[in-house]
């Protein structure tokens, strides 16, 4: 063969280096979709459980925590049911007659997630002053797996928030509540 019939095409190693070239762009850009699905599903789940906290702090501030003076705590006859549950027990489902709705699964937030609560403690706020109501809020994401039946306090699909309950004195059985 003279100079003059090169040859014309790609022989078989440039190809399967082209190949190779290929995959690897192919992979790098599912590895980079990937990475970006799970920070759009994790920024979903942030902001989901952020607002359902809002509506559950937002039902327990308004909910009725009245305490006799001689008392250090609320009892059934003057505070809303969900602050008179067993102490550190996580609830999931509101006690009846509470003003609280914001609680339990919440399968159509994306994505899933369960929002619970525990009275945490009930702190002496000093004489003359009314005890406060320590909660614990926790929003987790249901997974479908068994770490949805752990009892798991933190993870990356974990949230957990405390509030503080204002309670306010009441000054006899019979009256209807404020400051003495």
């Amino acid at each position: 063969m003279s100079a003059h019939h090169r040859q014309r095409g790609a022989t078989l190693i440039e190809a399967l280096v082209a190949i190779a070239v290929l995959g690897v762009g192919t992979a790098s850009v599912t590895s980079v979709i990937s990475a970006i699905n799970g920070a759009r599903r994790q920024i979903s789940f942030q902001t989901s459980s952020l607002e359902l906290f809002n509506r559950l702090d937002s039902e327990i501030q308004s909910s009725t925590c009245l305490v006799f003076q001689d008392l250090l705590a609320p009892d059934a006859s003057s505070a809303d049911p969900a602050f008179l549950v067993p102490r550190r027990a996580w609830q999931i489902t509101p006690p009846v007659g509470s003003r609280l709705r914001t609680l339990g699964d919440f399968r159509d937030a994306v994505p899933a997630v369960r929002v619970e609560y525990q009275l945490d403690d009930v702190a002496a706020a000093g004489p003359n002053r009314p005890p406060a109501l320590d909660i614990l809020v926790r929003v987790r994401e249901i997974r479908g797996t068994a770490e949805d039946l752990l009892d798991i306090q933190s993870a990356h699909y974990i949230r957990t928030w405390p509030i503080r309950k204002a309670c306010t004195f009441r000054s006899a059985s019979e009256s209807r509540g404020g400051y003495p």
